[in-house]
């Protein structure tokens, strides 16, 4: 039987929106895996045996409404089983691989005032003790996002998600905080936010900062999901686009303390890890 009469079986009732996930990092390799533990049938062509038979618009049709509705059925992105996410979180991250997404040239990037890719400092000996676990779970219309961190000081600590996982400079080069649709920086209650911005995590007398937070823009699936991207621990609090930000329009690096609409003078970047599945390399 061919990939197409086994999509049919498989997406009778797949709709446009369903399908939009196609552009996921390591999408295609999900919807295939998850396909073939999904279909009751046998003896279905490879499509990498169809693709040259039909055309490329027809074959990426039938992908995307194949894994779209691959993604509804399990009601999550992987196509893997998974109902959550993962982010560990270390001082440097780690090395960012193919998988990894590079800068992407979203709204935020293309503004006067675009967070850049660095900050002055990264206080490596202080990060050298940070270290923890981040699960984000799809509730509602949103995410629940629990987190465990260990190694802080005492006191309130930025918590973002940023544009990419790339750690090949450690968690400097992790891109600015995720906001594709073009916002200011804010508090987590605030419309005018980046859909990265989650607030600030607080940390008791022994380092710690254990607790749980819901964010109605953070996706784990769709156009601006943000598996692939990276959760980043700073060193200082968020001030949640409060505080000073007379140098928002100067050239180069955020400067912190006066850049309040862009990083929430939350200073250097202590940890980072990647969002990914949990069964994911």
């Amino acid at each position: 039987m061919g990939w197409e009469k086994a999509a049919q079986a498989l997406t009778p009732n797949a709709q446009a929106d369903d399908v939009k996930a196609c552009s996921l990092p390591g999408g295609v390799k999900a919807f295939i895996k998850a396909a073939e533990e999904l279909s009751p049938r046998k003896g279905v062509e490879s499509p990498t045996k169809v693709k040259g038979t039909v055309s490329n618009n027809t074959m990426d049709n039938f992908f995307c409404s194949l894994y779209g509705a691959v993604l509804k059925a399990l009601r999550c992105d992987g196509g893997l089983g998974a109902k959550y996410a993962i982010c560990k979180i270390s001082p440097n991250g780690k090395p960012c691989g193919q998988a990894a997404l590079a800068p992407s040239m979203t709204p935020n990037a293309k503004l006067k005032n675009a967070p850049k890719n660095n900050v002055p400092q990264f206080a490596p000996a202080i990060a050298a003790r940070v270290e923890g676990t981040v699960k984000l779970t799809p509730q509602g219309s949103g995410c629940l996002i629990e987190y465990d961190i260990v190694g802080l000081a005492q006191g309130a600590h930025g918590f973002h998600i940023h544009e990419t996982a790339d750690f090949s400079n450690g968690c400097l080069s992790a891109g600015g905080h995720y906001n594709p649709h073009g916002k200011d920086h804010g508090g987590l209650e605030d419309e005018n936010r980046h859909v990265g911005d989650l607030g600030n995590i607080i940390a008791d007398r022994d380092g710690r900062a254990k607790g749980k937070l819901f964010s109605n823009l953070v996706q784990l699936s769709g156009k601006f999901s943000v598996i692939g991207r990276s959760i980043l621990v700073h060193a200082e609090p968020d001030d949640l686009g409060h505080g000073d930000n007379s140098m928002a329009s100067m050239p180069g690096p955020p400067r912190n303390g006066f850049v309040s609409k862009i990083t929430g003078n939350a200073g250097p970047r202590l940890a980072c890890g990647e969002i990914k599945w949990p069964d994911a390399p």
